[in-house]
């Protein structure tokens, strides 16, 4: 019986070399593409792990080709009438040609309109809190405050779109809360009081599936993948210094956009990057097609007691891990967050250079983690194997 060659393709993710095998399979499968969501998600899913572990620069090259085509199987499943829920959940979120909807933090939106105001919009269907409307709009739309106090059933929406005109519903609401005469934390704790949920349409530059860092070059896997047990934290941290090199702020911003993107795409949203001070930055290539940018917080978004660090880590142009530290003199605790798709890949060696990083760049000596990190009260935790990843590495 001829092998399912996208079990081939899943399965290649850890055989390696695959001697020719993943690239046959995504050579059947571009002549014969999937038409179940089920099977769509699971091509993307194995097509993106190879673009971040390409085995060689045939199966790289022709899995960038397949991923291309992927918003158009996405589109025959809309028109279709299939099931798009699918592509909805935490693990899967993120793919071209779909929508995710969510209530996301004033100060995440205001990037959002700044980088993708057409593609974002209110998501009123989901809204059922229109008395947060009349506590609230009034501040922005002229003449609305005494229809809000003495009426009942109050159009709001039909005022909405009296005071904005022509010009786009969501940018229009997030520059007038932008503009009002109070300072930025109330504007955010005003706005996001409202609870107004949004629908973000994913282009080719923000979805999971198309969305690249900036171009170097490719670090290619032919072999086995570095596993947990091939890792020693303490000889990684004896390793020679990595080589940090401070960014230039248009280069650091440029990053930090990105990292924006990519944690909003899957539902996510990240103090260190809404806040990241692109002045903070430093890039290093770790080697292996890793690259990382640590960021710190401007003097105004600063913790209370810690000082809080955020890292975001490409593989090969690809992202997928983000990390948080939250220093407190020479100790860190570190939260460390592989995306799904990649649980799979160097993770642990990863993790490893984060920790080395953390500690040349930051002078820390000390690494904690969350009990939640590790499974305590966290189910998903628990199933993903996290207390057995940390607990091997030494904790």
């Amino acid at each position: 019986m001829t092998a399912d060659p996208l079990t081939v393709l899943e399965n290649a993710r850890r055989a390696r070399p695959s001697s020719g095998a993943a690239l046959a399979a995504i050579a059947r499968l571009a002549s014969a593409p999937p038409r179940d969501p089920e099977a769509i998600v699971r091509l993307h899913e194995a097509l993106l792990f190879h673009m971040a572990y390409p085995e060689s620069a045939s199966v790289r090259r022709r899995a960038a080709a397949l991923l291309a085509r992927i918003p158009r199987l996405v589109r025959e499943v809309a028109a279709a009438e299939g099931d798009l829920s699918v592509f909805d959940r935490p693990d899967t979120a993120g793919i071209a040609g779909t929508e995710i909807a969510t209530t996301f933090t004033f100060d995440y939106l205001r990037f959002l309109v700044r980088r993708h105001a057409g593609s974002v919009r209110v998501d009123w269907d989901a809204f059922d809190r229109e008395d947060r409307l009349g506590a609230t709009f009034p501040r922005i739309v002229p003449l609305l405050e005494e229809e809000a106090l003495a009426d009942a059933n109050v159009p709001y929406r039909a005022w909405l779109d009296a005071a904005r005109g022509k010009r786009d519903e969501l940018a229009w609401i997030v520059r007038s809360f932008e503009a009002l005469p109070i300072d930025d934390l109330e504007k955010a704790e005003v706005f996001d009081g409202v609870g107004l949920p949004v629908a973000w349409r994913l282009s080719r530059e923000t979805s999971r599936t198309l969305a690249r860092g900036r171009e170097r070059p490719l670090f290619f896997h032919p072999g086995p993948l570095l596993a947990r047990r091939d890792v020693d934290v303490s000889r990684v941290l004896a390793s020679p210094p990595l080589r940090l090199r401070r960014l230039p702020v248009r280069e650091a911003e440029r990053r930090l956009d990105f990292a924006r993107d990519a944690t909003g795409v899957r539902y996510r949203e990240l103090y260190g990057f809404t806040y990241g001070d692109p002045s903070s930055a430093i890039g290093v290539d770790a080697g292996r097609g890793c690259e990382i940018t640590l960021t710190g917080l401007p003097a105004c978004r600063r913790l209370p007691l810690r000082a809080g660090y955020a890292a975001f880590v490409v593989q090969n142009g690809i992202p997928v891990a983000y990390v948080e530290g939250l220093a407190l003199f020479d100790r860190i605790e570190v939260g460390f967050n592989v995306y799904y798709t990649f649980r799979e890949g160097e993770s642990a060696w990863i993790y490893a250079t984060i920790l080395k990083l953390f500690r040349e760049a930051l002078g820390v000596t000390s690494f904690s983690v969350d009990p939640y990190q590790i499974g305590f009260e966290n189910e998903e935790a628990i199933e993903s194997g996290a207390f057995w990843f940390y607990r091997k590495l030494g904790f």
